[in-house]
């Protein structure tokens, strides 16, 4: 929870896949957020208050029209931006069994995450709605000398920048 959290319109927390301004995008979208651009009012000028930036066509883009002065390309989702309250749940379990057979110590490894609701502000977000981890792995040790291990960890969420590079993870190491 973030205690006193600015609105989007003083400043804005990107969230996951929020790569740019939370404004009207230059392409025309619009999110419903009202910005520096819309309240000034200025004629001819489509509120910008520069005649430069008149809405005008590109032959660079394929003729498409865009408003030459905004920076930002299309509008962003504004519930994907950083939220004041978010949360998830973390399940993680981690067991160690001694001597498991003739010598070797074995550690079953079994994790889930998964973030509920809301986006936690800030470049490295602990919650965004939706995001869902989960791990599976087995570790094995035999006299605290040799060690191996395999993991495999799924990624998955509409807004997690990485869910499309699940992993499998295999290590032999030995330790002298």
């Amino acid at each position: 929870h973030v205690l006193d959290m600015p609105s989007l319109s003083e400043l804005q927390f990107q969230g996951g896949e929020t790569n740019t301004h939370a404004s009207r995008g230059a392409d025309g979208t619009d999110n419903g957020l009202a910005d520096s651009a819309d309240m000034t009012n200025a004629t001819m000028t489509d509120g910008d208050g520069d005649a430069r930036c008149v809405r005008q066509s590109f032959d660079s883009i394929g003729g498409a029209e865009a408003e030459p002065c905004r920076q930002n390309p299309t509008a962003q989702d504004p519930d994907n931006f950083g939220d004041e309250f978010a949360y998830g749940i973390r399940i993680l379990t981690l067991t160690k069994y001694d001597d498991f057979f003739r010598g070797w110590n074995f550690e079953p490894l079994v994790a889930l995450f998964y973030d509920i609701d809301g986006v936690a502000p800030g470049l490295g977000q602990n919650f965004v709605k939706g995001n869902l981890t989960g791990l599976v792995g087995l570790r094995f040790d035999y006299l605290s000398r040799w060690f191996t291990e395999l993991r495999y960890t799924y990624l998955d969420g509409e807004l997690n920048g990485i869910r499309d590079r699940d992993n499998l993870m295999f290590t032999v190491q030995y330790s002298f």
